[in-house]
């Protein structure tokens, strides 16, 4: 930097033999006009001459892959050539293709590809499960809608939301913290199916892109994202999207009056997954596994004040800090005002000398909020739960026992194991059927101490199912609720004092 300190009529001459400078510079420096193709040649001639071969090549190289890139990115989607169709496929195949079989028959009518072993028949569309054409229980699958970016400091914690499919409605519940980001409806119907299981009609998802019973589970197990919910780090999503570990998926906003018809964005999208930013702005949202927001589904069944819910906890969870259980919790204390209280479900854990836990359950009362007069006069009846957690208690078949070797996680093998052997698969089958018969076993005693019986379920109309279901929670489980031995808890007597 230079300083100059002047007096007025030296500045006077200062600045005219500035002015003469420059104009005389100006004049030397004046633009030589020529020809737009002579321009062209010279500049070819520039890169002839001062880039040598290699560096040539490489600048060619890398016009040719953008243009490349650009030119795909407008004919092929971001979900198409991330993980999640290969996911999607294997768990089609796995659970849903080994039951494509004829009702009447009783005889498998697959063509798999010789190759893959993969046929589009195994999947079928969310619309075929509604009910009338579907007689199981009402299914729903919870994902994650990624808010990692955006100005709404609410989300920077939790950075997801609860996001559903279901045979009726895909969508979420938007609770924007002021009425100037109110946008509109947040759930879109899902297209009903023929009786030959096709889509008719034109709802979530647009005609043709009416989501799947693979895409559903497919997108709320994508337990590694890019952007997964309160794990979300810009480094760690840049790492994962460059290698392509993406097992997310793009969806149409519910809230966009056209994205919500459309079926995969393009190319532009991978930049959200990029910086690790995704939000509701845009005509599609990012999903992921729900555990990235709440990993038991209790939420989305409290919000809708189901009465008795059974929750199956299989989180890789070998420490027994039921971290899950207490997420699920606080989010229903928090968001809903309902309080769930647990008993002593810490009985569950294992015992650090035997590695046998007295129990595999729990029960919870929850409270919900009065909603009408009457329920503000009178109060509400509480709701129950069932809490199950994978756990071993020392009576379960010698393949599952003999699972639980020196070293071994079972049963809280983690998530990124995801070659399970013959083996690995049949224990955990083994170990779920047998919580289930046992306490089958204990409810059947229940009621013959209490002279009744356990009735024949081929013959039991719906609204004896229903009965049934509900003097197994009001009867049952209350009483477990109070005497833990009824559900086979092994009840420590306390301490006498010396």
């Amino acid at each position: 930097m230079l300083a100059l300190q002047l007096h007025s009529g030296d500045y006077l001459a200062f600045s005219k033999h500035v002015t003469a400078t420059a104009t005389a510079a100006a004049a030397k420096c004046s633009p030589i006009t020529t020809s737009l193709p002579s321009q062209i040649e010279h500049l070819l001639h520039w890169f002839q001459t001062e880039l040598s071969p290699p560096l040539l090549a490489l600048l060619g190289l890398s016009v040719l892959s953008g243009g490349l890139a650009c030119l795909l990115g407008l004919r092929v989607s971001v979900n198409e050539f991330s993980l999640h169709l290969f996911y999607r496929n294997r768990l089609v195949r796995t659970f849903l293709g080994a039951s494509n079989i004829n009702a009447r028959t009783n005889i498998s009518t697959r063509r798999p590809d010789p190759f893959t072993g993969f046929t589009l028949d195994d999947d079928h569309y969310l619309g075929s499960l509604r009910q009338g054409k579907f007689d199981g229980p009402y299914p729903m699958w919870c994902t994650a809608l990624n808010l990692t970016g955006g100005e709404d400091l609410a989300w920077q914690k939790r950075k997801a939301s609860s996001f559903i499919y279901s045979p009726l409605f895909c969508g979420w519940d938007y609770m924007p913290t002021s009425t100037a980001r109110i946008k509109g409806n947040a759930y879109r119907e899902v297209a009903a199916c023929t009786d030959v299981g096709e889509s008719s009609g034109e709802g979530y998802g647009g005609k043709g892109g009416a989501p799947l019973i693979g895409t559903a589970m497919a997108a709320s197990g994508a337990a590694v994202s890019p952007n997964w919910g309160y794990h979300t780090k810009p480094a760690v999503a840049a790492l994962l999207a460059i290698f392509n570990v993406r097992i997310g998926w793009w969806a149409g906003n519910p809230l966009d009056p056209v994205g919500y018809k459309k079926y995969a964005p393009g190319i532009a999208y991978f930049l959200s997954e990029l910086l690790g930013s995704a939000n509701e702005e845009k005509e599609y949202v990012y999903l992921s596994d729900g555990g990235n927001f709440e990993n038991l589904g209790l939420y989305e069944l409290v919000r809708r004040r189901v009465k008795y819910i059974i929750v199956c906890d299989a989180d890789s969870d070998p420490d027994y800090e039921f971290g899950d259980l207490a997420n699920a919790i606080e989010k229903c204390r928090v968001d809903f005002g309902v309080q769930i209280e647990m008993n002593d479900y810490t009985k569950i854990a294992p015992d650090e000398k035997t590695r046998r836990s007295a129990t595999h359950f729990a029960i919870g009362m929850i409270h919900y909020l009065p909603q009408t007069a009457a329920e503000e006069a009178q109060g509400t009846s509480p709701g129950v739960l069932l809490y199950i957690k994978s756990s071993i208690t020392g009576d379960e078949p010698a393949q599952v026992l003999g699972q639980q070797s020196a070293g071994s996680r079972f049963p809280h093998d983690e998530t990124l194991n995801q070659f399970f052997n013959e083996t690995q698969f049949e224990a955990y089958r083994a170990l779920g059927e047998h919580m289930g018969a046992f306490l089958e076993t204990r409810y059947t005693l229940f009621l013959t101490s209490n002279g009744g019986t356990m009735p024949a379920p081929a013959g039991m109309a719906p609204e004896q199912r229903a009965e049934f279901v509900r003097m197994f929670f009001n009867s049952f489980l209350i009483k477990a609720w109070t005497d833990p031995s009824l559900l086979g808890t092994i009840v420590t007597p306390a301490k006498k004092e010396s």
